[in-house]
């Protein structure tokens, strides 16, 4: 479980994951939180950006009472640019 607030809910942040032949390495903010050794898929894949959070891991706590539905969350999820790009 991660023990630092990284502040999600303020501003704007920079997401990566890295993908190589030997794992997975995921950054926020320029900083690598977690890598997991393969199994690595080697088939093209789609990027998906969702709002998906597991409780207190890395995108810290989820509000008491949840997010609500999505017409009455006052979360929102306001995406600037993605950019994929190959070594």
């Amino acid at each position: 479980m991660l023990t630092e607030n990284l502040g999600l809910d303020q501003g704007f942040h920079t997401y990566g994951c890295e993908w190589s032949e030997t794992g997975y390495r995921f950054f926020i903010d320029g900083k690598m939180l977690w890598e997991t050794p393969g199994p690595v898929s080697r088939r093209p894949q789609m990027i998906v950006l969702s709002t998906e959070v597991d409780d207190k891991l890395w995108s810290w706590s989820i509000p008491e009472g949840g997010y609500g539905d999505r017409m009455s969350s006052k979360v929102k999820m306001v995406v600037d640019y993605v950019r994929f790009y190959t070594k």
